[in-house]
């Protein structure tokens, strides 16, 4: 039985990238950090090919659930961002925790909580390795697992791919696109949505296309 409290729910930023998934038919599609798995489970009932991975066991199991609930199929994967996923994919979308630590405001661990935590930083930032906590804190910047996903994410998109990824003001935007610029991808935002407590930005990446005197 999986437990669902440490499973991101469904929330305005999962609608965003479910309006960005089009075109996906017979495409292998990759949902990371799938929690809820309301994209990848959209994704392969427009006939796409899905793997929904997430590092936490429980967010796979219920992506694969949901799945099946709407008569689709998805491969469920257990996977530290890109750590056990293999291949290629023509679309990869995904929804980072994107809230600077600081914004989460945990003042100490939950007397019940088993997961162990720590405090960093000359603010002695409070964080926590819960699931649940997981599925939100950034990090300093709330950048900590988005750059990650641009360090690995061209290793894993086709060569006319597409990778959606959700960022907030918080994640200084204009600073995540020169990241992706220096590890060969081009960016955009492709959309954006106001949210109670912040805009919501929907950033596209794509392979640097080659100039011909580039090419071997």
């Amino acid at each position: 039985m999986t437990d669902q409290s440490t499973v991101y729910p469904p929330s305005r930023d999962t609608y965003v990238l479910l309006g960005a998934v089009t075109d996906v038919e017979g495409r292998r599609f990759l949902d990371l950090g799938c929690g809820n798995g309301l994209v990848g489970a959209y994704a392969a009932a427009m006939g796409a090919d899905v793997v929904c991975a997430d590092v936490n066991p429980d967010a796979v199991a219920h992506a694969s659930a949901r799945a099946e609930d709407m008569g689709v199929v998805v491969t469920g994967l257990v996977s530290d961002l890109f750590g056990r996923v293999e291949g290629l994919f023509d679309v990869i979308t995904f929804n980072p925790p994107y809230l600077p630590t600081s914004r989460l405001n945990l003042k100490g661990p939950c007397a019940t909580c088993q997961w162990p935590s720590w405090e960093e930083g000359p603010a002695r930032t409070f964080r926590c390795r819960s699931p649940k906590w997981l599925a939100y804190d950034g990090g300093r910047k709330g950048r900590e697992l988005t750059d990650r996903f641009i360090e690995g994410v061209g290793r894993h998109l086709a060569p006319e791919g597409r990778a959606l990824l959700i960022a907030i003001a918080d994640n200084d935007v204009p600073d995540l696109l020169r990241t992706a610029s220096g590890r060969g991808l081009t960016g955009k935002i492709v959309d954006e949505c106001e949210a109670p407590d912040e805009t919501l930005f929907l950033v596209e990446l794509r392979h640097k296309k080659r100039r011909f005197w580039q090419r071997a």
